[in-house]
């Protein structure tokens, strides 16, 4: 479930970035014990009609934890 925090991280990235598809992680911080966001960037030529997640991105929240979505 998600809760009130993880929307409105998900929102405020999307409001940041309004012209453009954003993406990001949802994943078990194993150092917080629970389910948080990581922003990702986004690489694709074309950002405001898809998305690319950058490579580095998913080694950072990798390193973070578990991944449970994109």
């Amino acid at each position: 479930m998600l809760t009130e925090k993880i929307k409105l991280n998900i929102k405020n990235h999307a409001l940041k970035y309004k012209d453009k598809e954003v993406c990001g992680f949802l994943y078990f911080d194993k150092y917080k014990k629970e389910i948080s966001t990581f922003p990702a960037i986004n690489k694709s030529n074309r950002p405001n009609v898809h998305f690319s997640i950058d490579p580095v991105s998913y080694l950072e929240v990798n390193n973070l934890g578990d991944i449970l979505a994109v």
